[in-house]
């Protein structure tokens, strides 16, 4: 049975209250499926701090679990998260990626053509734009899948 949590689930943020959101249980079972594969690792790209953890112990209920937060100083940016994200490649040596956003990749696209046209990491990387009412789908994670298993 495909066990959904409605968009009327309320998150509480300590430091900015509370939103609506919406959490498909089954694409966040299938994504940690692959999270916890060897040499795969989970990267939360955002602003919310120690908030990951309330949302992960909460709606995602302790799964996605082990990521790690990757905040930068200029989260007022436009480009914020593409800044933090080559950052954190170059600190990794610049391994294979996948970047899941709703907003960021296409931004990513219109101000710094130079990423998207630029090189590419040796392993290659998958950049998967969700739609910001829908989110993260199960096509998209078999897509995320079929790129890990490729590399494998």
């Amino acid at each position: 049975m495909n066990e959904t949590l409605s968009a009327d689930l309320v998150v509480l943020r300590e430091s900015r209250g509370t939103f609506p959101i919406h959490v498909d249980l089954e694409v966040v079972r299938a994504l940690d499926e692959l999270v916890q594969r060897p040499n795969v690792a989970l990267a939360w790209l955002t602003t919310w701090g120690r908030d990951v953890d309330l949302f992960i112990e909460g709606p995602l209920r302790g799964l996605l679990s082990g990521g790690y937060v990757i905040e930068r100083t200029h989260p007022y940016a436009s480009d914020w998260k593409l800044r933090a994200l080559i950052e954190h490649q170059v600190e990794l040596g610049r391994p294979a990626y996948v970047w899941v956003d709703d907003v960021a990749i296409g931004e990513a696209r219109l101000l710094r053509p130079d990423f998207i046209r630029g090189p590419v990491p040796a392993g290659g990387r998958l950049l998967i734009e969700t739609n910001p009412t829908v989110g993260l789908t199960l096509d998209q994670v078999d897509e995320i899948r079929r790129f890990i298993d490729g590399k494998s």
